[in-house]
């Protein structure tokens, strides 16, 4: 029987020393885990640091891009700003070509009307019996005179005027153009006698 007891203490003893193994084993293995649980945690640590770098870098990016994009957008506005004002320069130019245009041939018509009444007084003298014609001086005196009847006429008082003509009170006209009601009939007055 002590070989009986021999064999359970010998299979015990191994027993405890397989188990101890194993537990070395085990104890091995986890710390190899924790290893190289470390590691990928140093690993994701490195990653998780270079996408903040990048994200970081990316956000200057966008900065950059927004401040780029918001001074080309004031140049194009400055620019259209610019154009607009030159396209009303443009337009106004043309509007008082227009008007020039418009009062030569309105000047041409008065020295005309005024040669007409030039040549109708001299018709006149002739017919009464005064045997002495207009002189080229008196004729130029009349001209000019003409030509003194001229009022320039600038795009408001054309604005009046086609108003009145269209059929709008004048109190109208002066609210419409922020123009005094007097100011509205001295430009139909003028308008009436030329």
């Amino acid at each position: 029987m002590n070989s009986f007891y021999l064999s359970i203490m010998t299979l015990g003893i191994l027993l405890v020393l397989i188990s101890l193994a194993l537990v070395f084993y085990d104890r091995k293995r986890a710390i190899d885990h924790a290893s190289l649980i470390d590691e990928k945690k140093v690993a994701l640590e490195g990653l998780m640091k270079e996408a903040e770098e990048m994200i970081e870098e990316l956000n200057k990016f966008s900065d950059y891009i927004v401040t780029q994009i918001d001074s080309k957008n004031d140049e194009v506005c400055k620019m259209m700003e610019t154009l607009e004002n030159r396209i009303q320069q443009v337009n106004t130019k043309i509007n008082e070509e227009k008007g020039v245009k418009k009062l030569k041939g309105e000047k041409n018509t008065v020295i005309g009307n005024a040669n007409i009444l030039a040549r109708a007084e001299e018709t006149k003298r002739t017919a009464a019996g005064n045997p002495l014609p207009a002189t080229q001086a008196e004729n130029l005196r009349i001209q000019t005179k003409a030509r003194d009847k001229v009022i320039p006429i600038n795009s408001r008082y054309k604005e009046v005027i086609q108003l009145a003509e269209s059929g709008v009170d004048e109190t109208e006209i002066a609210k419409m153009l922020n123009m005094g009601k007097g100011e509205i009939e001295l430009i139909l007055g003028m308008n009436k006698i030329i």
